[in-house]
């Protein structure tokens, strides 16, 4: 890979990943291309040794690692690691994403995906399916198992259902994603950028597993605890209605996608006094001809029981959803 042209670049982020950086980084060793590659290692001031296998890596393959070590967490700071720091140094026509927890599994990944992507100028974003692991790396699942993410979902079905499409498995074109990138933060950067894409480009499902996408516990992605994870919901219920506006989205699409979010959000609201978001669900559900009181207290019932785990009510959301309104059934 290092006489060729660059045509792909790596967005790497890393951020106490000690634990798993080999993993990840050898999986970008092991790609086999017919184009160049750089890996763009980002490093937000990391303590527990990060830095020490980035510079190990960096020592080994100078012409494909290239690093940026921070002092001071820039995160934390509100600062935009992926437009300050990331893009304007990519030399690749198309970026691809991985963590520094995540890991690819496919030496082909990159060469498939930007060989469909060089064949079809009409696509702006092409992802795999992926495993998941937690923190000992023990395999679970295929991660778009039960998860309607393929070539036939719709923009109005990813903004009912906003499933997640793991960036890890992406590669997209720059100069598309440069326009698409959120002006500021957001509860879930990957959910916004994805309805971009598939709005206004073509997107493509490649139906194979090429990487192993890692859940751990207390990231932004997978928070602890009723208070933040709530917290999570409620940006993306905020990003599902501000882009439904934008999308102009039939006022059919936009009463389902409120009934799915206030039936997710309402047992939340109710566990940490969000009195003014309990009521606003509440009237909403009670104007579409839900049974708001048998709603109530059954959600009531259930976080007594729970002792703080009302969000786990949210995997009931389908079937309540199918029992108190019709027009959810596809």
């Amino acid at each position: 890979m290092d006489d060729k042209e660059i045509l792909v670049s790596v967005h790497c982020l890393v951020y106490n990943h000690a634990s798993y950086l080999k993993k990840c980084f050898d999986g970008f060793v092991m790609q086999k291309t017919s184009f160049g590659v750089e890996i763009l290692v980002h490093d937000d001031a990391s303590s527990d040794g990060s830095p020490e296998i980035i510079r190990e890596y960096a020592d080994k393959y100078p012409n494909l690692f290239k690093p940026i070590y921070q002092t001071h967490n820039q995160y934390s700071q509100g600062i935009s690691i992926m437009t300050s720091y990331q893009l304007p140094r990519a030399r690749g026509k198309y970026i691809a994403f991985c963590e520094g927890d995540d890991y690819w599994i496919d030496s082909l990944k990159l060469q498939k995906q930007v060989d469909f992507m060089e064949s079809k100028s009409e696509f702006g974003l092409c992802y795999t399916n992926a495993n998941k692991c937690n923190a000992k790396g023990d395999i679970l699942q295929p991660h778009f198992v039960n998860i309607n993410v393929n070539n036939n979902f719709s923009i109005d079905q990813f903004l009912i259902n906003p499933g997640y499409i793991a960036p890890l498995t992406w590669i997209c074109r720059k100069d598309l994603l440069m326009k698409y990138l959120p002006g500021k933060r957001v509860a879930d950067g990957s959910y916004v950028i994805a309805l971009e894409f598939l709005k206004n480009s073509k997107v493509y499902y490649m139906d194979e597993i090429t990487g192993v996408y890692r859940v751990s516990k207390g990231s932004a992605s997978n928070p602890i605890g009723i208070k933040k994870i709530y917290e999570q919901n409620l940006g993306v219920f905020k990003t599902q209605r501000q882009y439904a506006e934008k999308f102009e989205v039939s006022e059919e699409t936009f009463t389902r996608l409120k009934l799915v979010a206030y039936l997710k959000l309402l047992p939340m609201a109710m566990e940490v006094g969000d009195k003014r978001m309990e009521a606003e669900a509440y009237n909403f559900l009670k104007d579409n001809n839900v049974d708001v009181v048998a709603l109530s207290n059954l959600f009531r019932s259930e976080i007594s029981m729970r002792n703080s785990k009302a969000y786990k009510i949210g995997k009931t959301v389908t079937k309540l959803a199918k029992v108190f309104y019709p027009l959810y059934k596809k």
